[in-house]
């Protein structure tokens, strides 16, 4: 009965139907980069020179943790050195003679590191715990704890059902995956030979086949959900209230997570950075590395001890739950609340005491994001935000500190100092060092010189070589900065990186900057999609517009909450890019004009590059307003979540559906919330019509929504 009253959900399956759509695409765009011929030829090539050297690997790490056994400095002294030394020497024989293969894993390997999927399982699972306490709503938890089989054996196969969901929701959704990987990219991987056959599993010291370790790993990570769940669960029987028992586990998540990130393994308190409920999510990090850490003087396996804090801490949490739901079987004990359940009641009334004595607006937020459950919304909007900054593709480009030094020199008003001092003497030394090699190759030819002299002439070469193309590179820039006596001569990376059709990715065009917008949209969509239609289910919208405030006092005030969070959502989206940015690429120059950035075309106007992004920014938080105001019609119209699947259907798809290179993304309202495609594609001045012309088109959606609202009487909305 209970897993018919979760399949027969509407919202469930919806969720499910949601959770399987989002799984393939993001899977599809996360590895877009990733499934080409060269990338996969790339990977397979890599593959093959750990295989060829994986013996040699594992060989030294035994020996060098032997050796910690005969120096007497370890033996004396550093005991942790000593004994971890023979734990990990122990393990790894474990696969010295493991044969390695072929494997064909670059799809698989992706399927390992696709993390978002155990989000949304996780996700899925917190919506069933949740549906358990619904019959408090419904007036029969009076009735259900006064039953044999509505105390502990109920509890008890709840329990056995959200193992079950887990395990299933793991197989269909992993299953489904490992499918599209074999589309995507073209392979098959070899399920029987060994799992240590992937350099992504070479610390895995258990030897297993590949099949194995996917089933094995599917298994250990539906079971940690469950635990994670349970986790959420208890606090949930313990609290009585949703809003709190929600908020206590986000914060214990976010202190566990912080707790991972910022421990070391060298600190004292190791044991609590590798036993936490990250792991749950991350477990393919726990399956596949080999870790050590002290506690207490003894060197601990985290893997050992993971799992025996994992089976204490479980039987804890089903301890917890038999015991709640075996003493709610009497009257007193289901009806009357506990004392924490009391003050946790009398803390939720005086927040409210407090919350009514702040203005309008405020108790219109409070509304949204508590009684309505936007913090959930705000939640996955703060992480998805969070993940899509990634830095890596810059990262690994190499270092370009010598163009960061010449600009760093050279830069700011343009100046022949830079031909003088640099450019020339740069290229007089090239000439002299291509004679000379010239020289070098002939007396080889001749063999009045051996292969080593040759050698070294041509590494030096190489090296000119390089130094060469940079300076032609900077010499184009100066010449072009030299035509337009607005421009100054400043380094352009960063900020092409920032403003230009690189992105935060280059070679892929707007392509965070497109998902960034996409998610703010979103959010806006789904944050505010019950707000019109809260006032008609609690039947308080005719007693609200029957009184002054209620009609285009209140209606203003909800216009003032949009404008607010498009302000906010603005702040974000600028404050995330300058810091991403700052990481992979410092900017300079703020002051320059805008005729210093050669990528943009015809500028009509002399502004400086801050006043630009001050601008930009300015103009993003009306785009974000205006869409705000056509969203706020359709929800006003439709309301509830199918207004927001509508409005993310109309505004969001189109743009989503571009990024698989369909061109449609004139059908979408993401690019005036970008702002920055447009003036690269069509121009500054197109870009200000086509701007004007959408914050008309809000504006008239907000007229509309004022006359919807207080313009036509008492009964344009009945009653349910």
């Amino acid at each position: 009965m209970e897993l018919r009253k979760i399949l027969f959900n509407k919202r469930s399956f919806i969720s499910f139907f949601l959770i399987t759509i989002m799984t393939c695409f993001v899977f599809a765009i996360q590895n877009r980069s990733s499934y080409s011929n060269s990338a996969i030829e790339t990977f397979n090539r890599n593959e093959l020179a750990y295989q060829k050297q994986y013996k040699t690997y594992v060989q030294k790490i035994m020996a060098v943790s032997e050796s910690y056994s005969g120096i007497s400095i370890f033996e004396k002294t550093n005991t942790f050195a000593k004994k971890r030394g023979e734990i990990t020497s122990r393990r790894y024989k474990r696969i010295a003679g493991v044969q390695l293969k072929q494997t064909h894993g670059a799809g698989l390997v992706s399927v390992f590191k696709f993390m978002l999927v155990n989000v949304l399982i996780l996700v899925f699972m917190i919506m069933i715990v949740f549906s358990y306490t619904d019959y408090e709503h419904l007036s029969l938890r009076l009735i259900i704890a006064t039953t044999p089989k509505g105390r502990t054996r109920l509890v008890i196969r709840r329990i056995f059902l959200l193992t079950f969901i887990s395990i299933l929701m793991h197989v269909f959704l992993y299953t489904l995956l490992l499918m599209e990987s074999c589309v995507l990219f073209k392979e098959i991987p070899s399920f029987f030979v060994s799992v240590q056959s992937l350099s992504y599993f070479k610390d895995f010291t258990f030897p297993m086949s590949i099949g194995n370790a996917f089933i094995l790993y599917i298994l250990m990570s539906a079971i940690l959900k469950v635990m994670v769940v349970m986790v959420l669960w208890m606090i949930l029987v313990l609290c009585s209230h949703k809003s709190i028992a929600s908020a206590i586990f986000s914060g214990l998540v976010a202190i566990e997570y912080l707790v991972y990130v910022t421990l070391s393994q060298s600190h004292p308190f190791s044991l609590l950075k590798y036993n936490n409920l990250y792991l749950c999510l991350n477990s393919i990090d726990l399956l596949r590395s080999y870790r050590t850490y002290s506690f207490m003087n003894q060197v601990i396996e985290a893997q050992r001890m993971f799992l025996c804090l994992f089976i204490i801490v479980f039987m804890i949490l089903i301890g917890i739950l038999l015991f709640k739901g075996h003493t709610q079987r009497t009257f007193h004990q289901s009806y009357i609340m506990t004392s924490i359940e009391r003050i946790l009641e009398s803390i939720h009334s005086y927040i409210k005491l407090i919350i009514t004595k702040f203005p309008l607006v405020f108790h219109e937020f409070y509304k949204v994001i508590i009684t309505q459950k936007g913090w959930i919304f705000f939640l996955c909007f703060i992480v998805l935000f969070i993940k899509m900054q990634d830095t890596s593709p810059y990262l690994t480009q190499g270092s370009i500190e010598q163009q960061k030094a010449i600009y760093s020199k050279y830069g700011g008003v343009y100046s022949k100092r830079i031909f003088v001092e640099y450019i020339d003497p740069c290229k007089k030394n090239y000439a002299k060092e291509v004679k000379r090699y010239k020289d070098v190759l002939k007396r080889y030819e001749e063999k009045k010189i051996n292969k080593d002299e040759l050698f070294d002439a041509q590494m030096r070469m190489d090296n000119i070589q390089n130094e060469y193309n940079l300076v032609k590179s900077i010499e184009v820039h100066v010449n072009k900065v030299k035509k337009n006596k607005k421009a100054w001569l400043i380094d352009q990376n960063g900020w092409k990186m920032l403003l230009s059709k690189d992105g935060h990715y280059a070679g892929e065009g707007f392509l965070t900057m497109e998902k960034e917008a996409m998610l703010i949209v979103a959010f806006i969509c789904f944050f505010f999609s019950s707000i019109w239609d809260y006032d008609q289910r609690s039947e308080m919208n005719l007693i609200l517009r029957a009184t002054a405030k209620g009609r285009t006092y209140l209606y203003n005030k909800r216009i003032l909450m949009y404008f607010i969070v498009s302000v906010l959502l603005t702040i974000v989206w600028t404050v995330v890019d300058f810091y991403v940015q700052a990481k992979v690429y410092p900017l300079t120059f703020f002051s320059a004009p805008l005729d210093s950035l050669l990528f943009f075309k015809n500028v009509p106007i002399s502004l400086s590059i801050n006043v630009f992004i001050v601008l930009l920014a300015i103009y993003r938080t009306l785009s974000l307003f205006a869409l705000s105001m056509i969203i706020n019609f359709i929800l006003m119209k439709i309301g509830s979540f199918k207004g927001g699947f509508l409005t993310l259907i109309l505004f969001v798809v189109p743009q989503f559906i571009s990024m698989f290179n369909i061109d449609v993304h004139y059908l979408s309202l993401i690019q005036p919330v970008m702002i920055l495609p447009l003036i690269h594609e069509v121009g500054f001045v197109y870009t200000s019509w086509i701007l004007m012309i959408f914050y008309l088109i809000g504006f008239i959606a907000y007229k509309a929504g004022k006359k919807l609202w207080s313009g036509k009487g008492m009964n344009l909305w009945k009653s349910k």
